[in-house]
């Protein structure tokens, strides 16, 4: 018998609240996230100009090398999904693709409160 660790799984980092500015000039995205295993699941908003332009929920799967794929499926606009990996604890950065439009480089930081 070896003594026991405690080992971090990597996947449940990506728990907590995440924020844009990046989107478009004066948009911004948030997002409440939560993984269990590989399965992430969350919920979300899109403001535009400060004020709320749409609610989203988040399905998708998270891996143990940080990467991860989202799909932002929007109450009342197009989806998107959001292909990156997670770098260092406060910060996604990955691919965003909507209205067939790809931003390389697209950012979320961790809000902490």
């Amino acid at each position: 018998m070896g003594s026991c660790a405690l080992v971090t799984d990597p996947r449940t980092e990506l728990n907590g609240l995440w924020h844009t500015t990046s989107a478009a000039p004066g948009t911004r995205i948030e997002l409440s996230l939560h993984n269990v295993l590989d399965v992430t699941v969350g919920t979300g908003a899109e403001y535009i100009t400060g004020s709320l332009f749409d609610s989203l929920t988040v399905a998708g799967h998270s891996n143990r090398d940080r990467s991860f794929h989202l799909e932002l499926t929007f109450r009342g606009s197009t989806p998107a999904t959001y292909d990156g990996v997670l770098v260092g604890s406060n910060q996604l950065d990955g691919t965003f693709t909507r209205n067939g439009e790809t931003v390389t480089h697209f950012a979320f930081y961790r809000l902490i409160q």
